[in-house]
C-alpha cells in the first residue's frame, strides 16, 4: 500500500461500480471532486476508490488511505462532495465497474445503465425504444433534469452491491 494511510475496518457501507471512463452521465453527473482525483479510463481493473466526503467526515477517512473492501485493500484517490448540498452521493464508496464486478465475484452484472439524450425532446423517444430493446428493464427517465439535458448520447454503467467485511 501506499505512504501514511491507515486501514480501517468498517462494517459496512455502500460501494458503487461506475464505468470510470463515462462519469458525465449517471450518479457522479452531479458530484464533484473535493480532495485528490477522479475516475479515469486508466483505472479500470485497479483498487482505487473515490469516497462520498459526508462518509469519509464520519469515518475519518482521507486521500491516500486504504480501505478493506470484500477482503481487498482498495487505495482512497478522492472524496466526493455533491453538488447539492441538500443530498449526499448515491452510494459511500465508488470503484471502478470492473474492479467491483470482481470484488463481488459477479462478472459483466450490471444493474443500471445510464443513457443521456441529445435533447429533451428526443427523451420520449429514447424512452420508447429503449424499453422496446430491453422488454425485461425497468426504464424510467428523469424528467424534471430534461431542461438540462445537452451534449452528445452517451452511457454510463454502474453496479450496485453491498460489500460488508
Amino acid at each position: 500500500g501506499g505512504g501514511g494511510g491507515g486501514a480501517f475496518g468498517i462494517d459496512s457501507f455502500t460501494v458503487l461500480g461506475i464505468d470510470p471512463s463515462a462519469t458525465e452521465v449517471g450518479p457522479l453527473a452531479s458530484a464533484e471532486i473535493g480532495e485528490g482525483r477522479g475516475l479515469d479510463a486508466d483505472d479500470s481493473g485497479a483498487l482505487v476508490a473515490l469516497v462520498d466526503s459526508t462518509y469519509a467526515a464520519s469515518e475519518d477517512i482521507a486521500v491516500g488511505d486504504t480501505l478493506d473492501v470484500a477482503g481487498s485493500d482498495v487505495e482512497v484517490v478522492g472524496l466526493l462532495t455533491s453538488a447539492s448540498d441538500a443530498a449526499d452521493t448515491a452510494a459511500d464508496v465508488y470503484l471502478p465497474l470492473d474492479t467491483a464486478q470482481e470484488l463481488a465475484g459477479v462478472e459483466d452484472v450490471i444493474s443500471t445503465v445510464y443513457v443521456q439524450a441529445d435533447s429533451a425532446a428526443s427523451l420520449d423517444e429514447v424512452q420508447t425504444a429503449l424499453a422496446e430493446e430491453l422488454p425485461d428493464a425497468t426504464v424510467s427517465s428523469q424528467s424534471e433534469l430534461a431542461a438540462t439535458v445537452s451534449g452528445s448520447l452517451s452511457n454510463a454503467t454502474a453496479l450496485v452491491t453491498n460489500l460488508g467485511t
